[in-house]
């Protein structure tokens, strides 16, 4: 939503020309064959010039020293941020830790995306939130008692992605509900 919310706030600033919204994960920039990374990466960037590129779970792109075709697609991504800067605005999204790991095998990552935001975990209440907004755009109600048990679940997730970062507390709510 955050990605999002920028793309229209850049363009109405004129800041972005079109203001589009790509949003991808590995698998829309890695080809299953020798030779295609490249230019399925190129293409799904292209698309974004203008807008905003969102690369969720970034962290994935390139797992492990052995993964070439991984890499390749972080260098078209590197390549963009430094040509096209002043084009397009690139968002690579996931968990800081693996972030991290991910710069740390290209120093080059640094200066391509020097601006970091950090959000913290959402509370039982956030989740609460984020429930009832799921609910409400659904046209759902909850009773009394279906309201309990939520604000429960929530509470429950809260707790787990204290434990572990993976759980993805917005999407198990959000799971939780469908």
């Amino acid at each position: 939503r955050i990605a999002r919310f920028i793309a229209k706030l850049f363009k109405s600033a004129g800041m972005l020309k079109t203001g589009q919204f790509v949003e991808c994960r590995k698998d829309d920039l890695v080809s299953q064959y020798i030779g295609g990374t490249g230019p399925k990466a190129r293409k799904k960037l292209e698309s974004a010039v203008g807008g905003v590129f969102f690369l969720d779970e970034a962290h994935t792109l390139v797992e492990g020293e052995k993964d070439s075709w991984g890499k390749e697609a972080l260098g078209v991504v590197m390549e963009f941020a430094e040509t096209r800067r002043d084009d397009m605005i690139i968002i690579l999204a996931g968990y800081t830790k693996e972030l991290k790991e991910l710069f740390k095998r290209d120093g080059g990552m640094h200066s391509r995306f020097p601006q970091w935001v950090d959000f913290p975990d959402y509370s039982a209440d956030d989740l609460q939130a984020i429930a009832n907004e799921i609910l409400n755009a659904g046209g759902l109600k909850v009773d009394a008692q279906a309201g309990k048990a939520l604000k429960q679940v929530c509470h429950h997730i809260a707790v787990a992605q204290k434990r572990d970062p993976a759980t993805g507390n917005a999407r198990a709510v959000r799971g939780s509900i469908e």
